[in-house]
């Protein structure tokens, strides 16, 4: 799974770095046109494209009926009835289609929000940063934050037993990419840190060998098994997308410009949806 997740994040990087001197809502709103293009592709290849404009054409003739029948009850009923039976054999022809763009939809997600999320820390700024223990693993107290030049430990650390976590706060001192240690009884984790003014591909966690939660936090590779630790996190602060005066989550753009992208390109690409 590692491996896999760096591969998929150096392709990533290759994508996002051209965006990283511009505003992040310009490389968002770029690649979720390009997310537009890739769902209408695998939606044509993975579709009957036939079966689908044949439908289409059965429900807007049976709307059109509706409207030349409307003095006829029976008639406008029937016609209802066959829009209705011709809407649920769209809808199964778009199953399989929508069913193979999940898979690429949720990869695209998950990798977008490692570089649109959140922002890198400033110079100046502070943060948390978070070691919480698994269920299963002793809670060991004995821990401690090394962190480098460029980078100061503002704070002793927290221990909330109850929940398992030792916290600490940190200040950005100067520009660059940093590991902190992790001390542990015996042996050491790190987690990476960026302090920049640019768009950058952050790992918020580093996270366990469960598998599920390496695919959805894979900007960094897992945490040894025997350290206990569930996660190490960095609270970064998040991008502001102001868009017509309101503050939107970047996923919001992403869903609403790359679905607008596909259905204005559609017949471009020659893709009936």
């Amino acid at each position: 799974m590692d491996l896999f997740n760096t591969i998929i994040c150096s392709f990533f990087d290759l994508v996002c770095l051209p965006f990283a001197d511009l505003h992040p809502l310009w490389g968002l709103t770029t690649l979720s046109v390009l997310t537009g293009i890739i769902m209408l592709l695998v939606f044509r290849v993975t579709s009957d494209q036939a079966a689908i404009r044949n439908v289409k054409k059965r429900i807007k003739a049976h709307f059109l009926e509706i409207r030349l029948f409307k003095d006829d009850l029976g008639l406008m009923l029937e016609a209802q009835k066959n829009v209705l039976k011709h809407n649920l054999t769209y809808m199964r022809h778009s199953l399989k289609p929508m069913l193979f763009l999940l898979v690429p939809v949720v990869l695209i997600m998950i990798h977008l929000s490692l570089w649109f999320d959140s922002s890198p820390l400033k110079k100046g700024e502070t943060a948390i940063v978070k070691l919480k223990f698994r269920e299963e693993a002793p809670f060991n107290a004995d821990v401690s934050l090394r962190v480098p030049e460029g980078v100061l430990l503002e704070t002793p650390p927290v221990r909330i037993q109850a929940e398992r976590e030792i916290c600490w706060r940190i200040k950005a001192l100067e520009k660059g990419t940093y590991q902190l240690e992790v001390m542990l009884n015996p042996g050491k984790v790190t987690k990476a840190l960026v302090v920049s003014d640019q768009l950058a591909r952050l790992s918020a966690k580093r996270v366990s060998k469960n598998i599920f939660q390496r695919a959805l936090y894979p900007g960094e590779k897992s945490l040894p098994k025997n350290t206990g630790i569930e996660f190490i996190e960095i609270k970064y602060p998040s991008i502001s997308y102001h868009v017509f005066g309101w503050n939107i989550h970047w996923l919001v753009i992403f869903f609403v410009v790359s679905i607008a992208a596909g259905f204005l390109l559609k017949r471009l690409f020659n893709v009936e949806i």
